[in-house]
């Protein structure tokens, strides 16, 4: 079996193209030097910069890594769960519960003081303040209790 060469593999792949160096060096927001040196196996790029590369030249990442010896000592396959892992859900804990109170009352009161300025903007009379006061922040409450059973209902 030949051996795995990134830097071959890499230069092979810009040859074909067309590309110089530097517009690879460019894209990856290296100097040409360092990716020459990429190429010559005397460095690695980093993953993100493998990242780059597989889609500046639409190949996938896999293309551009080793191959997996199934053979190595040190080799260990995944296992693959038949039950899909349940994620923590923070809404369920007290501090999430907390949390979630206190937006509510947070936003509430900003929705209450928005309200109250609006009105006095207008010079809206204290007992149509006092609806809209009231009228607002209920709608809000209810909407702020519609999305957070939504969410609690999706993540259980």
């Amino acid at each position: 079996m030949a051996k795995f060469n990134f830097g071959e593999n890499l230069r092979n792949l810009r040859a074909v193209r067309g590309i110089t160096q530097d517009a690879i060096a460019l894209k990856l927001g290296i100097s040409q030097r360092s990716y020459s040196r990429i190429e010559k196996r005397e460095s690695l790029p980093q993953r993100e910069q493998i990242e780059i590369i597989a889609k500046y030249f639409d190949v996938l990442l896999t293309d551009l890594l080793p191959p997996v010896d199934k053979s190595d000592p040190l080799y260990v396959p995944l296992k693959k769960s038949s039950k899909a892992k349940k994620p923590v859900i923070f809404w369920n804990t007290s501090l999430g519960n907390m949390l979630i109170i206190g937006s509510f009352i947070a936003i509430l009161g900003a929705t209450y003081e928005f309200v109250t300025g609006f009105c006095l903007y207008y010079k809206a009379s204290e007992a149509t303040i006092n609806k809209a006061r009231w009228s607002v922040s209920l709608i809000v409450f209810v909407f702020m209790l519609y999305k957070v059973r939504k969410i609690k209902k999706e993540q259980a």
